[in-house]
């Protein structure tokens, strides 16, 4: 099996192929591919932003109780436990969401051009296609995943002193239940990617060793 080392190694030593088309065709064909990549990235942060826009006014009612209430502990330790807890929360998922947007960012762009350097390869690129199209959609899946999870807010549902520790403890968790749906999407994206370049590795791969074999003949 191909490590992932030498997959990205024969992906960048070895020429293209170029399909049998006029200088005209194979110049539009790359732009073409840009373009449309460029509108599904706007289709994408469209319906992002109006999923977290909505999510917010959710959630903007359910902080302002919690303000409120926790303004109410009369314990001030509790009180100031009650605060770091949650700025802690909002600061993680801040960090990690950040995180995980640059990531997929990244990822979208490497398929860009694993994008145009399929459409410029000779042989049968219908597996490497197919590969693209799944990888796209786990992309938006995950762009959507972590646009909502940079809009949540997470607030402990307090009634009174004596549940401070048991809302606390349920809210913590529920950010970690969530984070880490997350996260798995983007692993899953990444993982969806890796395929991609394993698919225009062989073909790369068998384009190189028959043009070795033409070249040998011709001696």
């Amino acid at each position: 099996m191909l490590s992932v080392i030498t997959i990205v190694i024969i992906i960048l030593a070895h020429p293209l192929g170029v399909k049998a088309e006029s200088s005209t065709d194979t110049d539009q064909t790359p732009k073409n591919s840009q373009e449309e990549i460029q509108k599904q990235k706007l289709l994408e942060q469209q319906k992002i932003q109006t999923a977290r826009e909505k999510l917010q006014l959710e959630l903007k009612a359910k902080r302002e109780a919690f303000t409120t209430r926790v303004s109410q502990i009369k314990d001030q330790k509790k009180k100031e436990l009650v605060q770091r807890i949650d700025n802690r929360i909002t600061t993680v998922n801040t960090n990690r969401t950040t995180e995980m947007s640059r990531n997929l960012q990244l990822m979208s762009n490497l398929l860009a051009k694993l994008e145009v350097r399929v459409l410029l390869l000779s042989s049968d690129t219908s597996q490497a296609q197919a590969a693209i199209a799944d990888a796209k959609e786990v992309i938006v899946k995950a762009r959507e995943a972590v646009g909502i999870q940079t809009a949540r807010t997470y607030t402990a549902t307090i009634t009174d002193d004596a549940n401070l520790k048991t809302a606390v403890t349920a809210t913590a968790k529920q950010f970690e239940v969530d984070i880490k749906a997350t996260h798995q999407l983007v692993v899953s994206a990444r993982q969806a990617i890796m395929g991609v370049i394993r698919e225009v590795a062989k073909i790369t791969k068998s384009e190189s060793s028959q043009s070795s074999v033409s070249a040998t003949g011709n001696l």
